[in-house]
């Protein structure tokens, strides 16, 4: 005998209601953000802020993608200069940090994570360190990408360098203690789990 489904609780219905409304603002065309200020957002719906003009809002290639496609809208250098161009050329193992024009407010309990696009790493070597975003921050989001390319590689404004997966994260504390739990693999680290034969 099939268990018939438990039915919400009436918090968990005033929450539901709530996701839908606030999703229906969201959705709106003629939504106004100014007039959405102040409304609690669950962790379904994230705020974020456009803080360059033209900059595209992050959305995803399909419902399903994990990741919100980010595009520079600026560049800055490792050295702090900004550039103020509508393009830079990337040299073998240089590096630039591609300014999105975003700034998003996270809720508690969530990080996002910078993450590359796997087509510009195959296609031309262009690498993004995974990064973190607090949920404390509300700057400018950065995307750090490397040519790790022999050839000279040119980003310009506009394009998709990189994406923002949103995720939960744990917050636990650290407790010292005079010995750790004993497991068969030990303290054997880099490569001790692979093939004992010689290969990876």
């Amino acid at each position: 005998m099939t268990t018939p489904p438990a039915r919400p609780t009436p918090r968990q219905s005033r929450a539901a209601e709530a996701d839908a409304q606030a999703w229906a603002s969201i959705t709106d065309r003629k939504w106004d953000p100014d007039s959405y200020r102040g409304v609690e957002l669950g962790p379904r719906f994230v705020r974020f802020k456009k803080l360059r003009p033209n900059t595209p809002t992050p959305t995803r290639g399909d419902p399903q993608a994990s990741g919100l496609d980010l595009s520079a809208m600026a560049f800055r250098y490792h050295n702090g200069r900004d550039v103020d161009c509508d393009h830079v050329v990337l040299q073998p193992r240089e590096r630039i940090l591609c300014l999105t024009g975003i700034a998003i407010e996270l809720p508690n309990g969530f990080e996002a994570q910078v993450r590359g696009r796997s087509g510009n790493t195959l296609k031309r070597g262009l690498v993004v360190p995974t990064g973190t975003i607090d949920a404390s921050y509300r700057g400018e989001i950065g995307v750090l990408v490397v040519n790790n390319s022999l050839e000279a590689q040119r980003i310009e404004v506009g394009v998709r360098v990189g994406q923002l997966v949103i995720a939960p994260v744990a917050l636990p504390e650290l407790v010292e203690v005079a010995e750790l739990g004993q497991t068969e693999r030990g303290a054997n680290g880099w490569g001790s789990t692979g093939d004992r034969s010689g290969g990876l």
